[in-house]
C-alpha cells in the first residue's frame, strides 16, 4: 500500500487495478478545522475508509491524523481533492488543500 502525506500534495501517482493508497493528513478538530470529504471520480477510485486517529502520545486537544484509504477500481485518471477548513467556511477560506492526481492502469 502506498502511504502519502501533505508532502505529496500536487503529485501524480500510478496505481494498478486493486491497488490501495492511504492519504494521511494532520488534523486537529479542536480548532474547528477538518479535512472535507475528498472529491474524485468514483469510477476510477473508491473511498474504502475515512477516519480520524488521535496520536497516542498527545494530550487532549493535541490533534491527530485524518486517514483516507482509496482503492483503484477501473482504468482511468482522476484528481483527488480535499481542503482543511471549518464547516461554515467556503473553499476560498480553507487553511490548506491537498490535491493528488491518480492514474489507474
Amino acid at each position: 500500500m502506498n502511504v502519502l502525506t501533505e508532502r505529496n500534495a500536487g503529485e501524480t501517482i500510478a496505481l494498478s487495478l486493486g491497488d490501495m493508497v492511504n492519504v494521511r493528513l494532520a488534523e486537529n478538530p479542536t480548532t474547528g478545522s477538518t479535512w472535507t470529504t475528498p472529491q474524485f471520480d468514483n469510477v476510477c477510485l473508491t473511498l474504502d475508509d475515512d477516519r480520524y486517529v488521535t496520536r497516542a502520545q498527545d494530550t487532549i486537544g493535541g490533534g491527530g491524523v485524518r486517514e483516507f484509504a482509496f482503492r483503484a477500481l477501473r482504468v482511468g485518471q482522476t484528481q483527488v481533492r480535499t481542503v482543511l477548513k471549518r464547516p461554515w467556511e467556503d473553499d476560498a477560506q480553507a487553511q490548506s488543500a491537498f490535491v493528488l492526481t491518480v492514474i489507474v492502469r
